[in-house]
């Protein structure tokens, strides 16, 4: 459900940007691969799905009617008359969304046709980027139960297999939430032999009330699988602060600072006077590492809890000429908003280099000699 850009490229897999559009367009590619790829390997997704190991070629475009004439002919000619559906995450061009369908296909060896409902999770890494592609993922949904209308209406499968990786088990999600308000669908037949989703960037809470009552009415097996190096999973704890993530593992510092995230101790030690200090603050702690969700988030709010507490705190009235002069390292700042009728001025003063800490140094090192 991409929109085609209009940059003048020849190959049709360059043409489709990362725009979503409500209308579905349909086409087919060949594709062939090195027949060892991936078996007994560790892989690198990002460096190795840009190898010449798997090649695709041939893409094209076609009409719906055409494209469900080829679909069925494939799954009736394979030996379970079955149909694969792949649905990517988070961050997925749609390049290499076909190559990394390719190698679905070929590291499960199973002798079915496989097709891949492509939605455009590549919204850029920020955490910006991660929230525009959530909600894109959560409008995808739409599309992706069209999809599956289609395939069960007129290619009609005797099985049908879906996985899903990351943010992708949003898109799912949101397509059978529509499908269960489908009459057509709240039969007791079952739709799907077999729905995987891996690491699955979706509410633990949502999944559990909801996601899960939906897909499975709908499915004869639903399989969840855990990730702790999930990349959607990583900016998720970073923006869905307590909301935990039904695919999350764990996490180790490594992947928060690769989500572009930094990580400091939670209580650090004043550089001058050595007195320990709670460094965290409402507007920019977000995860107790080495924690789960739930504890994480009851750490953090007895933390913030602590530093609110009227004793904890200073509070000036301000008078003329009043000079307030505090620690940054070790304190905060709030301004209460009692001054509706004034304007606020402000001029701050930062320390560039602290005299006092390279002479407390000092003073330790010759000790320490």
């Amino acid at each position: 459900n991409r929109k085609k850009t209009n940059n003048g490229e020849e190959l049709l897999e360059n043409r489709l940007g990362s725009e979503r559009g409500a209308e579905l367009k349909f086409g087919t590619f060949d594709a062939s691969i090195e027949p060892s790829v991936g078996l007994g390997m560790l892989i690198n997704p990002s460096e190795w799905f840009q190898t010449e190991e798997i090649i695709v070629s041939n893409t094209k475009s076609l009409q719906r009617q055409a494209f469900v004439a080829q679909l069925r002919a494939q799954a009736k000619a394979s030996p379970q008359r079955s149909l694969m559906i792949v649905v990517h995450g988070f961050r997925e061009r749609f390049p290499s969304a076909l190559r990394k369908t390719v190698f679905v296909g070929h590291i499960l060896d199973i002798n079915t046709p496989v097709m891949v409902f492509d939605w455009p999770g590549d919204q850029g890494s920020s955490l910006r980027g991660y929230r525009n592609a959530h909600n894109v993922a959560n409008e995808s949904g739409a599309e992706l139960a069209k999809t599956i209308e289609l395939i069960v209406n007129h290619v009609n499968p005797g099985r049908l297999w879906l996985i899903a990786n990351s943010m992708g088990g949003q898109v799912v999600a949101g397509a059978f939430s529509q499908l269960y308000q489908n009459p057509e669908f709240s039969d007791a037949d079952i739709e799907f032999e077999d729905v995987i989703l891996t690491a699955p960037d979706v509410s633990h809470e949502e999944f559990d009330n909801q996601f899960k009552k939906e897909i499975t009415s709908l499915t004869r097996n639903l399989t969840v699988y855990v990730s702790s190096n999930d990349r959607a999973l990583v900016m998720s704890r970073l923006v869905n602060l307590g909301d935990s993530r039904r695919g999350e593992s764990t996490l180790s510092t490594d992947m928060l600072s690769e989500a572009g995230s930094a990580v400091w101790p939670s209580v650090s030690h004043h550089p001058v006077t050595g007195r320990p200090y709670i460094n965290v603050s409402e507007s920019n702690s977000r995860w107790i590492m080495g924690t789960g969700a739930a504890e994480s988030q009851r750490i953090v709010n007895y933390l913030l809890e602590s530093i609110n507490r009227p004793d904890h705190q200073v509070r000036l009235r301000w008078q003329p000429n009043t000079i307030a002069i505090w620690d940054n390292r070790a304190s905060q700042h709030y301004a209460v908003a009692d001054y509706p009728k004034y304007r606020r001025t402000m001029h701050r003063v930062a320390v560039d280099t602290d005299r006092r800490h390279e002479a407390s140094l000092a003073i330790r090192d010759t000790a320490t000699a």
